[in-house]
């Protein structure tokens, strides 16, 4: 930073308003400010500290006391301070809190402090003030943001006032280094400091965790050294080996057995198959000959039921037959009668004459019915063979219900073990996806207890940070209280300095701060000293809190990572389940289905193992049942067919 000008009105020892023109120095960057005592010298430091901090040099005097006593009371106390840093030019200016006489009437008013920055911009030759930054704090920030000093910083490195470089030098060493980093830009420095001491730290405290690994390791394998757990793994690593080939060659042995046992099963199905094919075959030859008598008697059957409608007109004309005789007996009986008297013979033969053609029909109906005796005898004869080959079709028509029966039963068992292998099937081809289902929702489950507990430790964090911040506030106040005892304390101890001095006077001794020899009004103190080691006491209690102030800042620090950490996981998992994720009672609901259906597909892989071998033998079954009812129907056609 280099001063261009000050104007200060009613400031100090300035009762009117004055202006110090550094530009005059030209390119001169040192020079000395020089002058008797009180006249004003370090009033322009104070403006200048006052001017771009709100508060002297010294830091004991804020801006309502640095009004001038000589200054009309009209007449507003205010600094502006024009410097250059870099190639900007910045102008600030501040008035601070005083009583200004009335614009009216008498009496006073108080005039509020005020503060303004300005960047100062050339154009076209002419300078333009933009406005930065107003309001006395905001000043203040945007002045040290520039300057990177804070006010105490500035007076101890950069414009160190009278007097005051003694509290540099016995400045604790942590301020001293803020100064010094702030200074000379060692702050980065000063992290790769810290990141290398963080770095070391990690590396010995995982240097401590795989010692202690490795002692815990040796203690639970019972081995002194890393040369006998060495030799001991080894020795295991061959058992191993050992075992795994044992393991191998078991493993094939008990493959080749179960090759060996699942031929024998397919071979012990195959013969048993082959007994029922035989039993099935020998029951068909066994029948054989009853289908063959049933075949003879359906044929025969059929034969009568050729001549039946004959036999129907035989019986019918057998009644006739008998009608006739029964008139033919009549007809003798009247010509007995007839020829026991002549004239009962003459009618009798006149009516036998009259009705000679009727006997005649007669005659040749009882010729008739004579040749037709025959022909009844064939009738029953054939009759009784249609019985037989009724009997015998109705026989096959029974067997031929039973075939149907047994093929409708075993295509139905075959239809039934089909379906319901298929549905196992179709059940256990869902295995996979239940298990990948229940793997999810279990890994969803996890994620959703993983993020309601990480919600708990970050309410437990957040409730650490409200206490951590609480206990900086307790901190920052004791500090201020301190602080401000410390300040209280200094600016009576420096305004005893005088009557200490005055007390060391001699006269016709000169002064130390003056030289003069002649000391007609020492200065007397207005109430008790300040000791040095009360003063020690103050600086010693301001250390203190301030370095507990630290402390709770860095445990406030250290409280907010840990809940940034927390929220960081959070998100991440939220993130994972998405913007609503399930309640966790949903999602074990879920699993627990999953978990069921998973269960019932593996009943069903283990059912379909165990009933897809008795499918084949099943379907020869329906296969035998099919060719038995194929013949049972063959045979009843052919009864049928013997029948017509």
């Amino acid at each position: 930073m280099k001063p261009l000008a000050i104007e200060m009105q009613a400031f100090g020892p300035f009762a009117t308003r004055q202006v110090i023109d550094f530009r005059a120095l030209g390119s001169q960057t040192f020079f000395l400010i020089h002058g008797p005592t009180g006249s004003g010298k370090t009033s322009i430091l104070d403006g200048i500290c006052f001017a771009l901090f709100g508060d002297s040099s010294g830091g004991e005097r804020d801006g309502r006391q640095m009004r001038s006593h000589h200054a009309d009371a009209g007449l507003l106390t205010e600094v502006s301070f024009d410097f250059v840093l870099g190639a900007a030019h910045w102008r600030v200016r501040r008035i601070p809190e005083q009583m200004r006489k009335n614009k009216r009437g008498s009496g006073e008013t108080k005039e509020p402090q005020n503060a303004e920055l300005w960047r100062i911009e050339t154009v076209d030759g002419a300078d333009l003030q933009r406005p930065v930054a107003t309001g006395w704090s905001k000043v203040t920030e945007a002045v040290v943001k520039l300057l990177g000093f804070q006010s105490q910083q500035f007076r101890q490195v950069i414009m160190l006032p009278q007097g005051k470089f003694f509290e540099f030098l016995k400045s604790s060493s942590q301020d001293r280094e803020k100064i010094l980093q702030t200074l000379f830009g060692t702050a980065l420095y000063k992290r790769i400091e810290e990141q290398l001491k963080q770095s070391a730290n990690d590396l010995s405290r995982q240097a401590d965790t795989v010692r202690t690994r490795r002692e815990t390791l040796l203690e639970q394998a019972d081995a002194d050294n890393d040369e006998t757990l060495a030799a001991r793994q080894q020795q295991q690593a061959d058992a191993l080996t050992l075992r795994r080939a044992t393991e191998q060659a078991t493993a094939t042995a008990a493959q080749a057995a179960e090759g060996v046992l699942a031929e024998a099963r397919r071979v012990a199905a195959l013969f048993t198959e082959l007994d029922q094919a035989s039993a099935a075959l020998q029951a068909l030859h066994a029948g054989q000959p009853r289908w063959a008598g049933q075949q003879t008697r359906l044929d025969s059957a059929r034969r009568a039921a050729a001549i039946q409608p004959q036999a129907a007109a035989l019986a019918d004309l057998r009644q006739q037959l008998a009608g006739e005789v029964e008139r033919g007996r009549a007809l003798a009986a009247a010509l007995v009668a007839a020829s026991s008297t002549r004239t009962r013979a003459d009618a009798a033969l006149a009516l036998a004459q009259q009705r000679g053609p009727q006997a005649e029909q007669a005659t040749t109906r009882i010729a008739e019915i004579t040749g037709l005796e025959g022909q009844v005898a064939a009738l029953a004869t054939a009759r009784a063979a249609h019985a037989t080959a009724q009997a015998e079709s109705t026989q096959a028509t029974a067997a031929l219900v039973v075939a149907q029966q047994q093929q409708a039963a075993a295509a139905a068992a075959h239809q039934r073990l089909a379906e319901t292998i298929q549905a196992f099937r179709v059940q256990a081809a869902g295995l996979d996806g239940c298990k990948e289902t229940h793997a999810r929702l279990a890994a969803q489950l996890g994620q959703v207890n993983m993020l309601a507990s990480r919600l708990a430790d970050l309410q437990q964090a957040s409730q650490l940070v409200h206490q951590r911040r609480a206990a900086l506030t307790s901190a920052e106040g004791d500090a201020h209280s301190a602080r401000l005892n410390r300040d209280t304390l200094r600016r009576a101890w420096i305004a005893g300095q005088a009557a200490r001095l005055a007390h060391g006077l001699i006269d016709g001794q000169p002064c130390p701060v003056c030289g003069g020899s002649a000391h007609p009004l020492p200065a007397q103190a207005s109430g008790a000293l300040v000791q040095d080691h009360t003063l020690k006491s103050a600086e010693d209690l301001l250390t203190a809190q301030e370095t507990a102030q630290r402390q709770a800042d860095a445990a406030l620090s250290t409280a907010l990572q840990a809940a940034g950490a927390r929220e960081a996981a959070i998100a991440e998992i939220k993130a994972a389940l998405g913007d609503n994720p399930p309640a966790a009672e949903a999602i074990q609901a879920a699993a627990d289905a999953a978990d069921l259906a998973r269960q019932r597909c593996a009943a069903a892989a283990t059912a379909l193992a165990a009933q897809a071998p008795r499918l084949p033998a099943a379907q020869t079954a329906a296969l035998h049942a099919d060719a038995a009812l194929a013949q049972a129907d063959q045979t009843a056609r052919q009864s049928q067919a013997k029948l017509q």
